[in-house]
């Protein structure tokens, strides 16, 4: 392959190449993302999305040996993983490794250019140092691939919209000089960009980026809330076993009741052989999209308010922002939806 992108994200990471005006996005064999997981058991690598399903339960880091995100640890020196110390760029290279591999099987199967990848431009969060970028360069080149340049995550999305217009020069020349909010809400990580495009250039006016209101941080969330609601139901003691993948398999169901809540009103939770040692073993729930709203209003006010904060500090207001991009996971959830749309107007969103 030439040159790819290489989006190594916190949740999940995806191969990208462009073919003419055609972009080529390099799966996983279920056509999906690959989970940024992975899995050491002995001498043995697991990645991607069976190392995900092994999860003991949600969140960032290391969890028994299963290490979610290792994108995270870059900047440590070394961390834990069961006991046995690792150094997290090997960690990241076994990610990157495992996904430029999936990407020229992917490449196989649809009949397309397979050689091995060497090079790439790698997204990255519009907070990163100079250390952590870095330490990725070492993981990349340890998996035998040069990283040609950093593109901070939103500018990427929003090079991305531009080349993928009709009319790339039309669309240029209508926000010539005009400002543009873009903001990135993953599983990880929230990054925000406000730039000016000029005569074809895109600069960078003001950056922000958070690890704190990641869609990962909405589903451990939901997850706690809905197991307390249903103990609460139940009249459950806090000495209630819970079978040990349970959380997991839980975390899954709210990951994608989320998403489903997006287009409909209310969705049904169901997790078999969630408890153990009571009569009545699994978890059930119906989750409704005014309580996914309610459950999560701290960190969906938290994340929104960071976008207000960069405008404040830019001395920017609604009015002035020609389009505001909004991509990310999260993008999709209509509490996010509406409040952009009362501020920006559905048009410019």
């Amino acid at each position: 392959m030439s040159v790819v992108g290489f989006d190594f994200g916190t949740t999940n990471s995806l191969i990208s190449i462009i073919t003419g005006n055609k972009v080529i996005n390099y799966t996983g064999d279920d056509g999906l993302p690959i989970p940024s997981v992975v899995c050491y058991e002995g001498n043995k690598k697991i990645v991607g999305r069976e190392a995900k399903e092994r999860l003991a339960e949600s969140g960032l880091g290391i969890k028994g040996n299963t290490v979610r995100s290792p994108k995270v640890l870059l900047g440590r020196e070394s961390v834990f993983v069961e006991g046995v110390k690792r150094s997290p760029v090997d960690i990241v290279r076994d990610v990157v490794e495992y996904v430029a591999q999936q990407a020229v099987q992917s490449g196989q199967r649809r009949g397309t250019n397979s050689q091995p990848i060497s090079q790439a431009v790698v997204t990255i969060p519009v907070g990163t140092d100079g250390r952590w970028r870095a330490a990725l360069r070492d993981a990349f080149r340890l998996a035998g691939i040069s990283i040609v340049q950093f593109v901070h995550e939103p500018l990427a999305a929003l090079y991305g919209f531009f080349n993928t217009q009709d009319d790339v020069t039309a669309a240029l020349r209508m926000f010539d000089r005009e400002l543009i909010l873009v903001f990135d809400w993953g599983g990880g990580t929230l990054d925000l960009t406000l730039c000016r495009q000029v005569d074809g250039m895109l600069i960078q006016i003001r950056n922000d980026g958070t690890d704190e209101v990641g869609g990962d941080t909405f589903d451990d969330l939901i997850r706690h809330e809905i197991v307390r609601r249903v103990g609460q139901a139940r009249c459950l003691d806090d000495g209630v076993h819970i079978q040990p993948d349970a959380h997991a398999r839980l975390v899954h169901r709210c990951e994608s009741a989320k998403i489903d809540l997006s287009n409909r009103d209310s969705v049904q939770i169901y997790v078999s052989g969630f408890y153990r040692g009571i009569p009545d073993e699994e978890l059930e729930y119906r989750l409704t999209r005014a309580e996914l709203e309610e459950i999560t209003s701290p960190l969906l006010n938290k994340g929104l308010n960071r976008i207000r904060k960069l405008l404040d500090e830019a001395d920017v207001a609604p009015a002035q922002i020609a389009m505001c991009l909004a991509t990310g996971g999260m993008a999709n959830m209509p509490a996010i939806q509406s409040r952009l749309h009362e501020w920006f107007g559905p048009q410019r969103v």
